[in-house]
């Protein structure tokens, strides 16, 4: 399902994100794909680590992203230098580190860690084929902090995996975000659970597709999301959650 952009598409993700992403800020964009949310946390002027399982992406994400420097100061404001805007990390995020099984979609540029999400596809639509598989490194979320630090938000869109994700990460950031498959949403509610019991988030939001708009007027608690995830009809699809 490979989303073309229109301008217009573009400045309401650059105004939505802009909410929360700073100039010179750390963002953490696992799942990054093609890298179209990270050319937008670039032009918000981000510090981007992009974490990519596919090797055909991350080695796309390289070629669009090699050039991209910032200009940094120095924490005693003596001396300025320059730092790499975008890092690529060729890997799956998940709950610990080591290797694990990425099943490839045949029919687009889609893959996931999760074997229940790609079925599930399959059997609602009959639109997808997920035939190919290979072995990646995966890494926890806890071990790019340690590598890069602690980022001001996180985006995570993993198809099905979330929840995994979110099982190696033991830090508080300020914002997060999360794809919700509505036909498989189980995880998702598992991410909503986790984020408040473990990880101490207390409010809510979400954007339905590509609207670039959240949703509610106010934010809501992890109960009241859990509630509107379980009340969204099958096909709307896919929701981005938000919680601070």
């Amino acid at each position: 399902m490979k989303i073309n952009f229109t301008d217009e598409q573009t400045e309401a993700m650059k105004r939505l994100y802009g909410q929360f992403v700073k100039r010179r800020g750390l963002i953490f964009n696992v799942g990054a794909n093609m890298g179209t949310r990270t050319q937008v946390f670039v032009d918000l002027g981000a510090r981007v680590i992009a974490v990519e399982p596919q090797p055909e992406m991350a080695e796309a994400l390289r070629d669009r992203f090699s050039n991209r420097f910032l200009t940094m100061m120095s924490r005693d404001s003596q001396y300025t230098y320059q730092m790499q805007q975008v890092q690529i990390v060729e890997a799956a995020a998940g709950p610990e580190n080591g290797i694990v099984e990425l099943l490839l979609c045949t029919d687009n540029q889609l893959a996931t860690c999760e074997p229940g999400w790609a079925e599930s596809l399959a059997d609602r639509w009959r639109m997808e084929s997920w035939r190919n598989r290979i072995t990646v490194q995966q890494v926890t979320l806890d071990h790019l902090v340690m590598r890069y630090g602690l980022p001001e938000f996180i985006k995570i869109d993993v198809e099905g995996y979330e929840n995994e994700v979110l099982r190696g990460l033991s830090y508080r950031v300020p914002v997060l975000c999360f794809e919700a498959t509505i036909p498989f949403v189980e995880p998702a509610l598992a991410c909503l659970v986790q984020l408040y019991v473990r990880l101490g988030f207390t409010e809510f939001n979400y954007l339905v597709q590509e609207t670039m708009a959240l949703v509610l007027e106010e934010w809501v608690s992890a109960p009241r999301m859990i509630e509107i995830l379980r009340g969204l009809p099958e096909s709307m699809f896919y929701v981005d959650v938000f919680a601070r």
